[in-house]
């Protein structure tokens, strides 16, 4: 084989095994996204049929703006409805305290005071004082009209 053909096979030859990701693919991640309450990358990889790390290389890798663009807009619906959920009642809190974590927030009780009963939670910059005595609902009141960070 001459040099000249040798280096037209090797140009014509795909390198590496061929890309999952397609158009239906998008249609299903955008469906995924529109129907589930709290989305997340796992369960979006797992709508696919591919792993966590694919979707991440897929968003990372400048071909797939639309889904670098969904892995963010997940993590702004996941943090807004985890808040929503959690402060009314409607998330089991164990799971929404774990997965809100991962979004910066933290809890604390304050114990100088033991005999008054309040328990202060940092959310998001704001301090929610007496939450004990509140309703869930109006906790969510609470916070969504008076101690919301400023966006």
């Amino acid at each position: 084989m001459s040099a000249k053909r040798a280096g037209k096979a090797a140009a014509t030859r795909k390198m590496g095994a061929p890309g999952k990701y397609s158009d239906a693919m998008l249609k299903a991640a955008q469906k995924y996204f529109r129907d589930a309450y709290v989305p997340t990358v796992a369960e979006l990889a797992d709508t696919l049929g591919v792993c966590r790390e694919t979707v991440y290389h897929w968003a990372g890798s400048g071909f797939h703006p639309d889904i670098a663009d969904m892995l963010g807009r997940i993590q702004t619906r996941q943090e807004a409805r985890l808040l929503r959920g959690g402060l009314s009642g409607v998330l089991n809190p164990v799971i929404t305290k774990l997965m809100l974590a991962k979004h910066g927030y933290a809890s604390a009780t304050d114990n100088t005071n033991k005999n008054s009963g309040e328990i202060a939670v940092a959310v998001s910059g704001a301090v929610v004082v007496g939450v004990a005595h509140l309703s869930a609902e109006e906790a969510a009141k609470t916070y969504f009209t008076e101690l919301r960070p400023p966006e």
